[in-house]
């Protein structure tokens, strides 16, 4: 049986985030395939490292630590290089999951060999409807709008599971999956990229090779979005996405959107297998918003 790599970057989580994605990954996870779960803490605070050794022994994860701040792309590295498992699967710390998780993942990398990645569809939530969240493997909460916070209860009613996948210029970066055979392929993650931009610089060079990037719509997984950034207004300043995004033009020549046509137009679509809410499912993805025939 599969046997899957877990990995989650920690920079300044450990004393909220980090416990409920851990929390939530033990409790809302009944699937059947094996896992591994590694933490990687780049905080490069020996008092944040402690507060993370802390929750890691609660939850029966191992901690690796970067003695600087390294990145994120840095720590995905450092993640993905803890063991030898073909299958890796990166989440964020503020990302909650939810039940089929993991079996979807790896049903769906393994069903589908000329995929580069996969990310999971997640509704917005913020940091107060977290405790519902969690007060049981199948609870729910209502979505929420990204930016003004408001809920948003139709965005739940719409959906029903049974969407098919859509290719995308690249996973997002809060949760994916890959194959470590891709991972050796593109050489790994760019460490230029310290926040902003690593994912997108992950799907050209996949895509540069004819691995395409998909968002799986199902299950529905939750993210307190840039919450690190929030508590961290450090890593997301101005002046390190600026940075982010000259060395991604310096690297591709171009921005995202030019060398996202120039590559992944070239991949062809293929016969593509998922899980989804009703079970297995496949048809040929014909554009990359998740329309199929």
């Amino acid at each position: 049986m599969t046997k899957v790599l877990v990995g989650i970057p920690t920079y300044s989580g450990a004393d909220k985030l980090l416990p409920w994605c851990l929390q939530a990954i033990r409790q809302r996870t009944p699937d059947q395939t094996p896992f591994d779960l590694f933490v990687a803490d780049d905080s490069g605070k020996p008092d944040h490292a402690r507060r993370a050794a802390e929750v890691c022994q609660r939850f029966d994860a191992k901690l690796l630590v970067h003695e600087q701040n390294k990145g994120v792309a840095a720590s995905w590295n450092t993640l993905t290089r803890a063991g030898s498992h073909e299958l890796v699967i990166l989440l964020n710390d503020d990302f909650i999951v939810s039940p089929g998780w993991v079996d979807t993942m790896v049903y769906f990398l393994e069903q589908n060999p000329a995929v580069g990645s996969a990310g999971y569809f997640a509704f917005f939530i913020t940091r107060d409807d977290v405790p519902q969240l969690l007060s049981g493997p199948d609870a729910e909460v209502t979505p929420r709008d990204p930016f003004t916070k408001v809920p948003k209860p139709e965005e739940r009613t719409q959906r029903d599971g049974s969407d098919a996948p859509g290719r995308c210029m690249a996973p997002p970066g809060c949760g994916f999956g890959f194959r470590r055979s891709v991972f050796d392929a593109v050489g790994g993650f760019d460490e230029r990229y310290k926040s902003f931009y690593e994912e997108a610089d992950w799907g050209t060079a996949c895509a540069q090779l004819g691995f395409p990037a998909y968002s799986l719509q199902w299950p529905f997984c939750y993210h307190i979005w840039s919450a690190t950034f929030g508590q961290s207004p450090e890593l997301a300043a101005q002046t390190r996405m600026q940075k982010s995004r000259a060395a991604y033009i310096k690297k591709w020549g171009s921005h995202t959107e030019e060398t996202h046509v120039k590559f992944m137009s070239a991949i062809p679509f293929h016969h593509t297998k998922w899980l989804g809410s009703h079970g297995p499912q496949e048809a040929v993805i014909t554009s990359e918003h998740g329309f199929h025939q």
